[in-house]
């Protein structure tokens, strides 16, 4: 027989036991994590920005730089914005991807998403899984972005923390700039979360044992855990880093949206929530600065990111106890399930 999954505990979100609070869990040791890198990336986006590309110093020397400069301490510049986005927006998005998986979608997943073999989860599962959760989480915390962006880019932002923040923001640019680079944001993050499930699907299907599957299922009703610690966190770097290089250039354009305002010197860019803004910065980008513009902090990022979503995914896992939210987009695995 199946196992019945309870939903009772399934969206309280004081719960650590929940998904919200297992991701959100993942979410802060990845902000202490990869906060420094953070740093460097956005102020290397942001020296771009300011030279057209012209003076762009190197990752170490920016390093050096700021410690030497404005100390030690300026590498964690923005560290209460990002652990709040990374634990509310982890929580956000493994609580609707694990909505999506069990409820909201499973009849379309149903329909178009079931192979000759009659087995469920197929790529397209993952793909579909990842990009909307990542959209409905990015909508809430996006306010929350642009301004750890600006602490992080600006040896003085004038922020106190990250309420103080999105007020001042609000105050001096109203919703337009709570929510500039949203759609830079959207298309960097919602293809990003639906490539990186698909390839952490591909890549954590290759390290499943059918014998030991098999095994498994039948004492347990469950598709079990087969990979140790260190190979799923290598599965989620693996995934991550092939996911990055497909979105960065929108990355660059995020950052550069949300440093622009109203009041600042190169900012000012109009639409900057909408497609018309990323179309516009995208063409001033290869226009000044050619194609390698739109790469601008790539070898960060290619660390940065997939380190963080791996750090997610591993500590929501190994908080599941046995439950893999990857497995379950495993083809086969729904079939395993059955006794």
């Amino acid at each position: 027989m199946t196992t019945p999954v309870s939903s009772t505990k399934r969206f309280t979100f004081t719960d650590l036991d929940s998904p919200f609070g297992k991701a959100a869990c993942g979410g802060f040791i990845s902000a202490i994590t990869v906060q420094p890198l953070d740093v460097l990336k956005s102020r290397t986006q942001w020296h771009a920005a300011c030279t057209h590309g012209k003076i762009v110093p190197g990752s170490f020397q920016l390093f050096r730089d700021i410690v030497r400069n404005e100390g030690s301490r300026a590498l964690w510049n923005g560290f209460t914005a990002s652990a709040l986005r990374n634990c509310v927006g982890s929580g956000l998005y493994f609580t609707f991807m694990e909505y999506y998986i069990g409820f909201g979608v499973r009849n379309l997943y149903q329909q178009v998403d079931v192979g000759a073999n009659g087995e469920g989860a197929s790529p397209l599962r993952a793909i579909f899984t990842g990009a909307a959760a990542r959209a409905s989480a990015g909508l809430v915390m996006h306010p929350v972005s642009v301004v750890k962006t600006r602490m992080e880019s600006y040896a003085v932002h004038g922020y106190s923390g990250p309420v103080e923040g999105l007020y001042k923001i609000f105050r001096t640019e109203r919703i337009s700039g709570l929510y500039a680079g949203l759609a830079a944001t959207l298309f960097r993050d919602v293809p990003y979360s639906g490539a990186y499930l698909f390839f952490y699907q591909k890549f954590l299907q290759l390290t499943i044992s059918d014998r030991s599957a098999e095994s498994a299922t039948k004492s347990t009703g469950r598709y079990p855990v087969t990979t140790d610690t260190a190979q799923r966190f290598c599965v989620g770097l693996a995934a991550g880093a092939a996911a990055t290089l497909t979105t960065h250039p929108f990355d660059v354009v995020k950052t550069r949206l949300q440093l622009s305002s109203d009041t600042r010197d190169g900012g000012g860019w109009k639409g900057r929530g909408t497609v018309l803004g990323v179309l516009r910065v995208l063409r001033s980008i290869y226009a000044q600065e050619g194609v390698g513009g739109a790469y601008r902090g790539l070898a960060l990022r290619l660390v940065r990111r997939p380190v963080s979503t791996a750090v997610v995914w591993t500590t929501y896992e190994m908080l599941s106890r046995g439950t893999s939210l990857g497995e379950t987009l495993v083809p086969g695995s729904s079939e395993r399930r059955k006794s």
